[in-house]
């Protein structure tokens, strides 16, 4: 074959080789996870750190229906709220892996602190399906009146 004609196909052949790995398109499922992922991971404590009151409480509500957690008495089979006290001698963090499909809402409560009402939590989502969402709350205690 010719020198002059192998030269632009060679080019040809080079640029087609760099273009196919810069691609844009969705990971090959190979490259996801082999298991899914929470949508949330919501850790809640309170600011100064002091142990949370036993009557904490969290509500979550999401597309898949509504769960309740109580840090006194955890459910046994939940579905969306899975969590988790933490502590030595008292309950210093609650930590949930929330299931859900998409957005959820949260509302926790505690005795002696302020309640954090209906907090909107946004899903994202990668190429693999749900990335998990690191959510912190961090309870402020009631003013003094």
């Amino acid at each position: 074959m010719d020198a002059g004609l192998l030269r632009p196909l060679l080019a040809l052949s080079l640029s087609s080789l760099v273009a196919a790995g810069c691609s844009d398109r969705p990971a090959a499922e190979d490259d996801c996870p082999s298991r899914p992922s929470p949508a949330f991971a919501l850790t809640v404590r309170t600011e100064s750190g002091a142990p949370l009151p036993a009557d904490a409480h969290i509500r979550v509500s999401a597309s898949g229906g509504a769960e309740e957690f109580d840090a006194a008495s955890p459910l046994a089979s939940p579905e969306i709220a899975f969590c988790s006290v933490d502590g030595d001698g008292g309950v210093t963090t609650l930590s949930c892996k929330l299931w859900t499909s998409g957005a959820a809402e949260v509302t926790v409560t505690a005795g002696g602190y302020e309640p954090i009402e209906r907090r909107k939590l946004v899903a994202e989502t990668d190429p693999c399906g749900i990335k998990t969402v690191d959510v912190k709350i961090a309870l402020r205690p009631l003013a003094a009146e």
